[in-house]
């Protein structure tokens, strides 16, 4: 069988198929389904199922989600991570997810992002404080740009430009 055959094979196949032996082969299989482009079906709740364990797991999968032009399953997954599987993003994983809110103009999933942000120990990342401000910016809500803004303890030219666009 080719490896182009083999990865094209469902993904439930492949993981019931108990193909994965140990976490380092489920990460190298993950990254070949990824970077084949093999997630056609919007509605995959099979992806539920894939053994993630670290932030880079997870990361890589939102990432492929969002590469894939899937973005809505890419928050599906962050929300599914959050609510079941105890995931704990990093900031990375949150500035990439602000991104998908920015760029879908999904204000309410970012708010549901800032709050879990808020909760968290990244929570004074400037880079993520700057993102938020464009997510917010973009998406139309100026009041909560401006919110973050005048909250923020420094702030550099960075900061206003992007209130400013």
């Amino acid at each position: 069988m080719s490896v182009l055959n083999f990865l094209n094979r469902p993904l439930k196949v492949l993981i019931d198929s108990r193909l994965f032996i140990c976490r380092y082969q489920s990460q190298r299989l993950l990254d070949l389904l990824n970077k084949k482009a093999v997630i056609e079906n919007e509605n995959n709740d099979e992806l539920e199922t894939l053994p993630l364990g670290n932030t880079i797991e997870w990361n890589k999968k939102l990432k492929a989600y969002r590469m894939q032009s899937q973005e809505k399953n890419a928050l599906k997954l962050f929300e599914v991570g959050i609510r079941k599987h105890q995931f704990q993003p990093d900031y990375i994983t949150y500035i990439s997810m602000l991104e998908i809110c920015k760029d879908i103009k999904d204000v309410d999933s970012g708010k549901y992002i800032h709050r879990i942000i808020n909760k968290s120990s990244v929570r004074d990342n400037s880079r993520l404080q700057i993102v938020l401000m464009e997510m917010y910016m973009k998406c139309g809500d100026v009041d909560s740009a401006r919110e973050m803004f005048d909250g923020l303890k420094h702030r550099t030219v960075v900061e206003y430009n992007v209130l400013m666009t």
